[in-house]
């Protein structure tokens, strides 16, 4: 059994086809791109312009910035590869704490300070001063700026004091916010 069109219908068909082929045959034609070739030629300026303009503007904005390369760096600034080091110097900043004398109470502490100027510049915060950096991170809306903000100035305040009185209760406290909030972070791992 065939299948066979109408007559009528294949001349429909056929009608169709022609007339497809007379419009391509038309759009296509010299005198039509004649007339086309202005508008084809402002369409490609025109783009080209506006990829000019939107490249110029992501670059001027810090849009990219900050929708792709700071998280990037973020993520890249606590990787698990620098996890064992501060780890480590943590600890060795904590066994201060172990030696009996006021002197090292407060080498603890500074040395905390400078970790703690060492990881907000790694966050992606970097600065001149750990003031600066305390600034750009508060402005972020990190977890526990506010308490390295008072740590900062507990820290300013024992340098410009040279007998400023440091107890081992204070200096444990202190260093335990700063490591609660490490931890917080990522930058120290929990207690297991």
């Amino acid at each position: 059994m065939s299948f066979a069109l109408p007559t009528e219908a294949t001349n429909s068909i056929m009608q169709a086809l022609v007339f497809i082929k007379q419009q391509i045959d038309f759009i296509t034609s010299a005198q039509v791109q004649q007339y086309f070739f202005i508008p084809k030629v402002l369409f490609i300026v025109f783009g080209c312009l506006f990829v000019i303009c939107t490249a110029y503007l992501l670059k001027r904005t810090d849009w990219f910035d900050l929708v792709y390369k700071e998280p990037a760096q973020h993520l890249l600034a606590f990787s698990t590869l620098g996890a064992k080091e501060w780890q480590k110097r943590w600890q060795k900043i904590k066994k201060n704490l172990t030696k009996g004398a006021a002197a090292y109470y407060k080498i603890c502490l500074l040395e905390a300070e400078k970790f703690i100027y060492e990881i907000l510049g790694r966050m992606g915060f970097p600065g001149k001063t750990m003031a600066e950096e305390i600034t750009k991170a508060q402005d972020s809306g990190m977890e526990g700026i506010s308490d390295l903000s008072d740590f900062y100035k507990l820290c300013e305040d024992m340098v410009a004091d040279p007998d400023y009185h440091l107890t081992l209760e204070k200096t444990e406290s202190e260093i335990k916010k700063v490591e609660d909030i490490f931890k917080k972070w990522g930058v120290l791992k929990m207690d297991k």
